[in-house]
């Protein structure tokens, strides 16, 4: 290959425009260093925090600083309040002791690192590969298991430095509450490996056998570490099969509880795994299996048949054969057992974190159809029950048909549902089977963004915290006492969204003059902040801090991945950590007593050494005369007095990413790196698109081309050198607006579609139709394709690909489950048929891709971009492509000295 060379070319060749570049005279004659450029090299070496913790009693924080040392981690332990910090390098995993005065992590080299917190002493403990922790009244247990043939676990009092060990361990777990440690042994009798069950006590060491045998899995502990559950799975008549035992403290032995063969386990039904015992310890919460089908004869036909009956496509079917398993429950006392789940039915996935769990809501669908079909197939209807998990009576809730949000009170005296065709809330008390709408009066709009639905519950039941697109409510369920507004409406009149912001609202029911603590996000400006209220108490929210950063903004969809941080408060006291970042500051960890003042933690600032960029809001009207938003991307050393080509990035919502850090990566599998095209000279600019119904992309031609004018105004922007860059959706809509415009000089489609006919028709990766999704998801045309023809066919690029001028740079992949590549190769044959220039990079793998073929993807369209939006030479692969015999052999990455720029398609005269 001819990589070698030319990466040497490019080392020479970049080190020359770096030294002429590295010094620069600025206009009063002085000298000042330019900052580095950002380029790919960067990307896996780009370091960041993450994982933050805070001790019990809040004086010491915990984090890690990823790619410190590049390709591992840094622990950093430090005191919230004083200079004391210590680091550990390469920990893979590390917590806090209960006491607040330790910290135990592991590394992968298997040295277990205990830290006296606040002091410089740190001991270490060599060939240890997991560890435990527990806290039992005032003593502080630690477990450890050693990597040694002898497998040993050790136990050791952290206070008192007392050691217990153990030998041939397979497993070991701590109860909940840290008094009883459960060992699993292995030992040889014979040739035969025996495993057995032991039951102990910390502090007296005292530990008994409570089970001998083999094929011991699935061990689960009750919260007050007195009763235990596991599986044994037997060969029976060389069949396997499980049977579940179980353990209370102060008998001797474990008994079996259940087999497959104990009444209400049905024919054709196995036992599956444990999940856990109820809250009250009476019942222990399982799984039954499906058994394995018959297996196809190898000298069978082999033919799918696909029949207009099917509930479910074959390809579904094929792609989801397998043993389904179904939620059941067993009174231990009793042994009876109640099967809570039937064939298409789920138990509402909340159901179990609540106070009770003695009625479960079950979703039940009536056959096997999937979601994306909800709006034709009788399959996919929807009907929902509840079900007692003591004795399986059923409660019919018919009137809940069809609705897709559904939720359980913590105490389970109400059920609330959003109704969509009403726009309300409404309430149903179990014990009553009273039906009331919650909402009715209340001026305010309960169409959900997002996942707002419900924040929380006050303690017995009393009220419901609902979000509506702006504020938070409190509403009782009984409809009784009046709705109150939390936020007192602050939020609809100042275009700022609330949320609720501890993890532990939506866990714990709140009390009254509880305080609370509000996200807030200011839908105009993007600034992010913290609010305070007081539950019950009228007026205004209380303004903590606002401002443009980025903190935490729930549940928005449109936010890069990892961007938020929920804070996280100290169990024992109001101390909290917070992650703070915007454009021109990386992430960095905060703590604060009131959300107020900010001390902080981490200090990492990666983007002070490169040519950094900047981020503006921009509002301009569109095509359709309504105001948009955007953000525009301008390098660090930005001058006025040039002009910059423009690239055009698009997805949906891109301006709530105004104070997002963008770190330099490939990991959409297909976008530009922003950071990086902006150091290197480019504007990059983020329009927000607005979707009509029925008529999607005219919403993008809106947004995009007023966009295009809108920044022709400004004298550094270069009219003639702008260009789109879109991926899936985003690519989708730029194959789309080359069709309608020529106003941009190059183009890039990576993963996108361009026929929505065939489109229409397809499969996405798991064997399912996509109509769904264009009828009633992303693609919004809103009706079928036989009812409305003329949607599709105004909106697919391949039926107006004669119309494009544009320069287009493809990207696909052969195993694209989401854009078919079929769909991708009909634009390519047009566009070459037409004579249109165009390039199609293709490689192996899914949707985006990844890696180093992400690596390869990201020079060419840089390459692409750079020749025709900067006038550079071509890369030899643009002006004379790759033979198929050369693949892999020549990457054709080579500026070409001889051919300008790419020439004239095969198209002969007048065809």
């Amino acid at each position: 290959m001819r990589k070698s060379a030319l990466f040497l070319l490019f080392i020479f060749s970049t080190t020359i425009c770096f030294a002429q570049e590295l010094f620069r005279e600025s206009k009063d004659g002085s000298q000042h260093i330019e900052k580095p450029l950002i380029d790919s090299s960067v990307y896996d070496k780009w370091p960041s925090v993450e994982g933050a913790t805070i001790s019990n009693d809040g004086n010491y924080a915990m984090y890690s600083i990823m790619n410190q040392p590049v390709g591992s981690r840094t622990l950093v332990l430090q005191a919230i309040k004083g200079n004391w910090r210590t680091e550990i390098q390469h920990v893979d995993r590390a917590e806090f002791t209960q006491d607040s005065q330790t910290a135990v992590c592991i590394n992968p080299n298997d040295s277990l690192c205990i830290v006296r917190l606040g002091s410089t002493t740190i001991t270490y403990i060599p060939q240890v590969n997991s560890f435990k922790l527990q806290h039992e009244n005032s003593d502080v247990w630690l477990a450890y298991q050693l990597n040694t043939l002898e497998k040993e676990v050790v136990t050791m009092n952290l206070k008192t430095g007392k050691k217990i060990s153990y030998s041939s361990v397979k497993d070991y777990l701590f109860s909940a509450d840290g008094r009883v440690l459960v060992l699993q042994m292995v030992s040889k009798k014979d040739t035969n490996t025996i495993q057995s069950l032991r039951w102990g006590t910390l502090g007296d060491g005292n530990i008994a056998t409570i089970w001998e045998g083999t094929g011991i899995e699935n061990i689960v502990l009750d919260a007050g570490g007195t009763q235990l559950a596991f599986i044994v799975e037997s060969k029976i008549n060389s069949q396997k099969e499980k049977s579940i035992w179980y353990y209370k403290a102060g008998t001797a032995r474990a008994v079996n509880l259940a087999t497959k063969h104990a009444p209400g386990i049905e024919n054709g039904l196995a036992l599956g795994s444990i999940q856990h015992f109820s809250k009250d310890g009476n019942r222990l919460f399982f799984t039954l299996e499906e058994k394995e089908g018959n297996k196809p004869s190898p000298n069978g036909v082999q033919v799918d048949v696909w029949s207009y009956t099917d509930t479910k496509l074959q390809s579904q079917q094929f792609d989801e054969s397998g043993p389904e398993s179904y939620a059941a429950v067993i009174n231990i006392a009793e042994r009876h057992i109640v099967r809570l789940e039937q064939a298409f039915e789920r138990i509402s996935s909340s159901d179990f974190n609540h106070a009770q769990d003695t009625v479960a809501m079950i979703r039940h669908q009536q056959s096997d159809g999937k979601s994306g079909e909800w709006n034709w197939n009788p399959a996919c209807k929807l009907s929902w029950y509840l079900v007692s998990t003591k004795n399986g009576e059923k409660q019919p809730l018919d009137w809940l048909a069809d609705n897709f949000w559904v939720e359980m009170s913590p105490e389970g005296k109400y059920v609330i549902y959003y109704d969509k065709k009403q726009k309300e809330y409404f309430s149903y008390e179990t014990a009553s089977g009273v039906i009331r709408n919650i909402t009715q009066g209340i001026a305010t709009s309960w169409e959900r963004d997002y996942g707002r639905v419900i924040g929380g519950w006050m303690k017995e039941d009393a009220a419901v915290i609902i979000y509506d697109q702006y504020d938070v409510w409190q509403i009782d369920p009984t409809g009784k006492t009046p709705a109150l507004n939390l936020t007192n409406g602050f939020g609809l009149k100042h275009n700022i969204v609330f949320f609720m912001a501890l993890d532990d609202y939506p866990r714990h029911p709140l009390g009254r003059n509880e305080e609370l603590i509000f996200t807030a996000f200011n839908r105009n400006t993007k600034d992010n902040g913290f609010y305070r209220k007081i539950v019950g108490k009228t007026g205004d929210p209380d303004s903590l801090t606002m401002g443009p950063y980025l903190y935490d903004v729930t549940d928005n969809p449109y936010l890069p991945s990892r961007s938020n941080f929920t804070p996280v408060k100290a169990t024992d006291v109001k101390v909290y950590i917070i992650k703070r970042m915007n454009a021109a500051e990386s992430p960095n960890f905060f703590s604060t007593t009131n959300f107020k003042t900010f001390t902080q933690l981490s200090d990492l600032h990666p983007e002070k050494k490169y040519n950094w960029y900047s981020a503006e809001l921009h509002t301009w009207k569109s095509l359709d005369g309504s105001a948009l938003q955007g953000i525009l991307y301008k390098p660090e050393n930005f001058d006025s007095t040039k002009k910059y080509p423009v690239i055009f990035h698009y997805y949906e919502i891109k301006s709530d990413r105004l104070n997002a850090y963008l770190k330099p990566d490939l990991a959409d599998g297909g976008t530009i790196c922003i950071p990086c095209y902006v150091s290197n000279g480019y504007l990059v600019f983020t329009p927000d698109i607005h979707y009509t119904i029925g008529d999607p992309f005219q919403g993008t031609y809106n947004a995009v081309v007023s966009a295009a004018h809108y920044l022709s105004r400004f004298p550094y922007v270069n009219t003639k050198k702008m260009g789109l860059q879109g991926l899936s959706w985003g690519a989708i809509q730029t194959n789309y607006l080359i069709t309608q415009t020529d106003i941009f000089a190059a183009a890039c489609s990576a993963s996108g579609i361009a026929d929505l006919i065939s489109g229409y028709g397809g499969l996405i990766s798991y064997g399912a139709s996509l109509q769904g999704m264009y009828e009633s998801g992303q693609l919004r045309f809103g009706a079928s394709l036989w009812e409305k023809p003329e949607r599709y066919i105004k909106n697919s690029a391949i039926l107006q690909a004669d119309k494009i001028t544009t320069p287009l740079l493809m990207m696909h992949t052969k195993n694209d489950g989401v854009c078919p590549f079929a769909n991708a190769i009909e634009l390519f044959t047009a566009l070459r048929r037409l004579g249109k220039k165009s390039w199609m990079l293709v490689y192996e793998g899914n949707h985006g891709v990844f890696g180093k073929d992400g690596d390869d993807f990201n020079i060419r369209m840089a390459q692409f971009f750079d020749h025709y939006l900067k006038d550079k030479p071509a890369p030899k692969w643009m002006t004379r492509g790759i033979p198929a015999k050369l693949k892999g052999i020549d990457d054709g990455l080579e500026l070409d000295t001889t051919v300008k720029t790419p020439g004239v398609g095969l198209l002969m005269e007048g065809n």
